[in-house]
């Protein structure tokens, strides 16, 4: 009897969910056609599309999980829409110009709504707010707030600015809370691999089509493809639907060692065929890119995922070290022999590209000299480096973009204090990778861990020399959470929790008799 009545409470607090959940998936279609008729082309096809594919989840049992699914699918789709856009007079680069609503917050404003109603429906529900991640990280935010006040840039925009960096903690938060079952945690690292395979064809169909696809509905920019010089000659760069190549590269240096990792893995043969074909097509789409410190960002990413994986199947870490070694001198070699676009871009002269990384390095200093605490501004580094700039050459004119170093673009906007921050949170996502590669409980997680210690480490190499606004790219703290998750996992051995009806009201029974 007391089973019938748990059961059919469950039930109905489930019931209840799914009606508020269907509610808000219809008010927000219902909006988004509505907004449609004033906005681009590509974004009707867009919410038409959404809106049938959003009622199909309506036959689907895991809805949630489909929507997490679809999410990741999104991640490296540049598809933006900037309500009240305004563009900065004089003109010089911000990272946001409105308020940014992505195709990855639609799906992600549902599955985090599902969340909470779970949360306030089903006491069992916990959240682990994972501390040692949560604490450093809202404490930067927190000096973005008081930074925030000397910026010119509209109010509106800063206060976006801060709004999606703390969007993504809550991004981190859900799946760190969601994604900690070996079965998800599959199922997410599939469609990573997906992701992989999208921006490959468009790599590929851009590189074989001489230009830019016109596909603006899967966020195509035309600095999607460019020509620049190499020597005398010129090389012609694909960057997807990342918007440039240099993005391009850095999300596939950040995955090609996970796609390496399950090759390693004791997944079945069929598997790591059609993972090989991947590897082929993302490694080609990676050398189209002509990105110097992406190439050598791959290099060490698989360097370091390999000779983990190696060592711990053989358990020979020195004989590891050397089959590594000398595959990563036949491929460099041969690839350098055989293609003469790579040797130009290596070798000959890149009319500047390469130097002026030294003085914007030296203007950056100059920045964090004179705001070392609160820096001068979160968004706001382009515009006022300008009056710290005392090279000979006038570098923040002849190129008005923040400097080419991501640690020193977070020191100059947010201060010193910020990047002792920033610094930690990576350090504990090694930290975090480490211990999941030395996991002996699970077959398949470990590998992950490795591929995605071998993709962060070659991340950070690259943007020793290259910049993004990391605190507002929405698929490292998406990644971020995946690896707290499978910490957790590990563990804890989260990986062995069920989430099925029938395993919640098992235990709901068990605690109640």
């Amino acid at each position: 009897m007391m089973k019938a009545k748990l059961s059919s409470l469950y039930k109905n607090r489930q019931f209840g969910l799914e009606v508020v959940l269907m509610l808000v998936m219809g008010g927000v279609a219902a909006a988004g056609l509505i907004m449609a008729t004033a906005m681009e082309l590509k974004w009707l096809v867009f919410i038409l599309i959404g809106t049938v594919g959003f009622s199909g989840l309506m036959i689907i049992r895991e809805r949630e999980k489909t929507l997490l699914y679809i999410a990741v699918i999104f991640l490296p789709i540049k598809l933006d829409f900037n309500l009240f856009f305004q563009r900065s007079d004089p003109e010089f680069y911000r990272p946001i110009s409105g308020l940014v609503i992505s195709a990855f917050d639609i799906p992600f404003f549902l599955i985090f709504m599902s969340w909470m109603l779970r949360l306030v429906l089903n006491s069992h529900e916990k959240i682990r707010f994972y501390l040692p991640f949560t604490i450093p990280y809202l404490a930067m935010f927190g000096l973005a707030v008081m930074g925030i006040g000397g910026s010119t840039a509209p109010k509106i925009h800063s206060a976006w600015s801060l709004w999606m960096m703390f969007q993504n903690w809550l991004i981190f938060m859900y799946v760190a809370n969601n994604v900690k079952e070996t079965r998800t945690i599959l199922m997410v690292v599939f469609m990573l691999m997906t992701t992989l395979v999208i921006e490959s064809f468009f790599g590929l169909a851009q590189h074989f089509a001489g230009g830019v696809l016109g596909a603006g509905i899967f966020g195509e920019k035309e600095s999607s493809f460019f020509a620049m010089r190499a020597g005398v000659e010129t090389v012609s760069r694909v960057g997807g639907t990342l918007g440039h190549p240099n993005r391009l590269a850095a999300y596939l240096e950040l995955l090609l060692p996970l796609n390496i990792a399950l090759l390693f893995s004791p997944l079945k043969k069929n598997f790591k065929v059609v993972l090989a074909g991947i590897f082929c097509m993302a490694s080609l789409t990676m050398l189209l890119t002509y990105s110097r410190g992406g190439w050598i960002a791959f290099g060490l990413g698989a360097l370091v995922t390999s000779y983990l994986c190696l060592s711990r199947i053989t358990g020979r870490k020195f004989f590891s070290g050397i089959i590594i070694a000398i595959s990563v001198v036949v491929i460099l070699v041969s690839t350098i022999t055989l293609s003469e676009s790579v040797r130009r871009r290596l070798f000959e002269e890149d009319y500047g590209a390469a130097r002026a990384r030294i003085p914007l390095a030296v203007v950056a200093l100059n920045v964090i000299k004179h705001h070392p605490i609160l820096g001068v501004g979160f968004g706001q580094y382009a515009n006022a480096s300008i009056a710290y700039d005392d090279s000979w050459e006038g570098i923040t004119n002849l190129f008005p973009h923040p400097v080419h170093n991501v640690f020193l673009l977070v020191a100059g906007e947010l201060g010193l204090p910020a990047l002792f921050l920033f610094i930690y949170i990576f350090v504990l996502m090694f930290y975090f990778l480490y211990q999941i590669s030395k996991s002996r409980d699970d077959p398949l997680i470990p590998f992950i861990g490795m591929g995605f210690l071998g993709g962060l480490a070659g991340w950070c190499l690259h943007h020793q020399v290259d910049w993004e606004y990391v605190l507002l790219t929405t698929r490292y703290w998406f990644i971020f959470g995946l690896v707290a998750g499978m910490y957790y996992a590990v563990q804890y051995g989260g990986h062995h929790v069920a989430k099925d009806d029938e395993s919640i009201i098992n235990k709901i029974n068990k605690e109640k008799m």
